[in-house]
């Protein structure tokens, strides 16, 4: 909803690698069950919608860390973000 509305939002992916995390919120935002991109079953209408929301996402003041692993990193990177973010997620703390 954030990146939808033009906010600035960081995530700290701990488990999940970045490029794996935005495909899943793609085709959660489309709509598209994951096995249909994995078995190559997408149909023309779900490929149009996932072109639209790839699209939006380049766009979008979205930043995915999947490299910080301790707090301290994560406190650094949001520190010298400029603007600061409006929304920040941890997936994950160990």
């Amino acid at each position: 909803m954030c990146v939808e509305n033009g906010k600035r939002t960081v995530i700290f992916s701990l488990e999940t690698p970045a490029k794996l995390l935005l495909r899943r919120m793609i085709l959660a935002q489309c709509r598209i069950e994951t096995w249909k991109l994995e078995q190559r079953k997408l149909t023309k209408a779900d490929l149009k919608s996932m072109a639209l929301v790839s699209g939006k996402a380049r766009r979008a003041a979205l930043f995915i860390h999947d490299n910080k692993h301790e707090l301290s990193e994560i406190t650094a990177t949001v520190s010298g973000m400029k603007p600061p973010p409006d929304l920040i997620a941890v997936d994950y703390v160990q």
